[in-house]
């Protein structure tokens, strides 16, 4: 692998030998590479739950909505909302986090549960824990945070609301986190910059705006009417105590949500 400035090659040549003298030598060729990096599509196809979604009031949603349990949700005419439960698929959900010591995973195979659809990541925490210039706080406020911001809280986090705008923002608990305020970003075509990650719980307070990616090992609850424009992935429910008005957006842009990329021949040489 040899590296021009920011394109990547693959450079080789043959040769063939017989006899033990040399009989030909290829010409060197050379194939570009490019990696083209992108979120984990959990992150960008709306509501996601490993157990139930309920919703007590009427809501509006555009985007995808599935629960590996039960879906419970009343929409207003105008939705755009693909609404899909266990009964119609299972979808693995990634979550932080690792799995809950002594838990029986051997009925997976031939019997699969909820909990087998669950992904977790042992080393979540560390690499933010670990991160260079991270923020130890347990209480912050979004709009004092600068732009490429990782926070990491070992417990519970509260958040205290602010515009996000278009900066990008890692929020990382090892407990519950608790949303107080907004986390406005401008419009439903603003970019997603906002990643908040709990170990347990995450709570919404107020009547707010929220634009960011949102992923939960426990539940994602929300007290109020609330507009929410990203991404939830939860370990058991989300529930709403009130209507919800939801935009699933793929633009995100935190690099903390994104898979590792995948290398792609482009052009030979």
């Amino acid at each position: 692998m040899l590296r021009d400035g920011s394109d990547y090659y693959i450079v080789g040549m043959g040769a063939v030998v017989g006899g033990g003298d040399l009989a030909a030598v290829s010409q060197p060729v050379a194939a570009r590479v490019e990696f083209t990096p992108g979120p984990n599509p959990a992150f960008t196809n709306g509501l996601l739950s490993a157990d139930y979604i309920e919703v007590t009031g009427q809501s509006t949603v555009i985007g995808n909505v599935h629960s590996n349990g039960y879906v419970d949700i009343r929409l207003r005419s105008g939705s755009e909302a693909t609404v899909t439960d266990g009964t119609d698929m299972m979808v693995e959900v990634p979550l932080p986090g690792a799995r809950p010591e002594g838990e029986d995973i051997s009925a997976c195979d031939t019997e699969p549960e909820r909990h087998c659809y669950k992904s977790y990541d042992p080393a979540i925490f560390n690499q933010y824990q670990q991160r260079s210039g991270v923020i130890n706080s347990c209480n912050v406020s979004i709009g004092a945070l600068a732009e490429g911001s990782t926070v990491y809280c070992s417990g519970d986090l509260t958040v205290q609301g602010g515009s996000i705008g278009s900066r990008k923002v890692t929020l990382v608990a090892t407990g519950n986190v608790t949303m107080n305020g907004a986390t406005s970003s401008g419009d439903a075509a603003s970019e997603i910059g906002l990643f908040v990650i709990a170990g347990q719980d995450i709570t919404f307070n107020g009547n707010t705006d929220n634009h960011g990616v949102f992923w939960a090992a426990g539940y994602v609850r929300q007290n109020g009417n609330s507009n929410l424009y990203g991404s939830i992935v939860a370990g058991t429910y989300i529930r709403s105590n009130g209507g919800i008005d939801f935009t699933s957006l793929d633009n995100v842009t935190n690099l903390d949500t994104f898979l590792p990329a995948d290398p792609k021949i482009v052009a030979w040489y």
